[in-house]
Protein backbone atom coordinates (compact mmCIF):
# COMPACT_ATOMS: atom_id res chain seq x y z
CA UNK A 1 0.00 0.00 0.00
CA UNK A 2 1.29 3.03 -1.00
CA UNK A 3 1.26 6.55 1.43
CA UNK A 4 1.04 10.00 0.16
CA UNK A 5 0.85 12.87 2.30
CA UNK A 6 -1.55 15.29 2.86
CA UNK A 7 0.69 17.97 2.13
CA UNK A 8 1.05 16.13 -1.19
CA UNK A 9 -2.43 16.53 -2.00
CA UNK A 10 -2.85 19.92 -1.29
CA UNK A 11 0.47 20.84 -3.65
CA UNK A 12 -0.49 18.69 -6.78
CA UNK A 13 -3.67 18.15 -6.09
CA UNK A 14 -5.39 15.49 -8.10
CA UNK A 15 -2.48 14.29 -10.16
CA UNK A 16 -0.90 13.20 -6.85
CA UNK A 17 -3.77 11.04 -6.26
CA UNK A 18 -3.53 9.54 -10.06
CA UNK A 19 -0.25 8.70 -9.95
CA UNK A 20 -0.61 5.90 -6.50
CA UNK A 21 -2.52 4.09 -8.44
CA UNK A 22 0.58 3.16 -10.76
CA UNK A 23 1.94 1.39 -8.08
CA UNK A 24 -1.11 -0.28 -6.73
CA UNK A 25 -4.75 -0.41 -6.13
CA UNK A 26 -5.01 1.67 -2.94
CA UNK A 27 -3.08 3.97 -0.83
CA UNK A 28 -2.87 5.91 2.65
CA UNK A 29 -3.25 9.03 3.22
CA UNK A 30 -1.21 10.65 6.12
CA UNK A 31 -1.53 13.58 8.11
CA UNK A 32 1.02 14.88 9.99
CA UNK A 33 2.96 11.62 9.87
CA UNK A 34 0.29 9.58 10.93
CA UNK A 35 -2.17 7.51 8.47
CA UNK A 36 -5.55 8.74 8.39
CA UNK A 37 -7.02 7.84 5.33
CA UNK A 38 -7.37 5.39 2.57
CA UNK A 39 -8.08 5.45 -0.82
CA UNK A 40 -9.59 2.87 -3.34
CA UNK A 41 -10.57 2.63 -6.99
CA UNK A 42 -14.68 2.70 -7.01
CA UNK A 43 -14.69 -0.62 -8.50
CA UNK A 44 -12.93 -2.13 -5.00
CA UNK A 45 -14.85 0.13 -3.09
CA UNK A 46 -18.27 -0.91 -4.80
CA UNK A 47 -17.28 -4.01 -4.00
CA UNK A 48 -16.51 -4.23 -0.58
CA UNK A 49 -19.57 -2.33 0.14
CA UNK A 50 -21.88 -5.12 -1.59
CA UNK A 51 -20.10 -7.46 0.40
CA UNK A 52 -20.85 -5.88 3.39
CA UNK A 53 -24.35 -5.60 2.39
CA UNK A 54 -24.83 -9.10 1.74
CA UNK A 55 -23.52 -9.71 5.21
CA UNK A 56 -25.69 -7.45 6.46
CA UNK A 57 -28.52 -9.38 4.68
CA UNK A 58 -27.11 -12.55 6.12
CA UNK A 59 -27.28 -11.38 9.23
CA UNK A 60 -30.48 -10.78 9.25
CA UNK A 61 -31.51 -13.82 7.58
CA UNK A 62 -29.82 -15.29 10.44
CA UNK A 63 -31.71 -13.33 13.50
CA UNK A 64 -35.08 -14.58 11.84
CA UNK A 65 -34.05 -18.46 11.73
CA UNK A 66 -33.01 -18.33 15.47
CA UNK A 67 -35.61 -16.34 16.51
CA UNK A 68 -33.82 -13.31 17.71
CA UNK A 69 -36.15 -10.80 15.64
CA UNK A 70 -40.05 -9.37 16.44
CA UNK A 71 -42.60 -9.10 13.72
CA UNK A 72 -44.35 -6.56 15.68
CA UNK A 73 -44.40 -3.22 17.51
CA UNK A 74 -45.54 -4.09 20.75
CA UNK A 75 -43.17 -6.99 21.27
CA UNK A 76 -39.91 -4.91 20.02
CA UNK A 77 -40.96 -2.26 22.67
CA UNK A 78 -41.33 -4.39 25.09
CA UNK A 79 -37.96 -5.73 24.04
CA UNK A 80 -36.45 -2.32 24.19
CA UNK A 81 -38.10 -1.38 27.58
CA UNK A 82 -36.32 -4.38 29.41
CA UNK A 83 -32.96 -3.69 28.16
Amino acid sequence: MMEITANEIKTKGISAIDGIFMGGDDAVITVKGKKKFVIIPIEKYNKIRELELELAVREVKDDIATGRSYTGVKKHLKKVANV
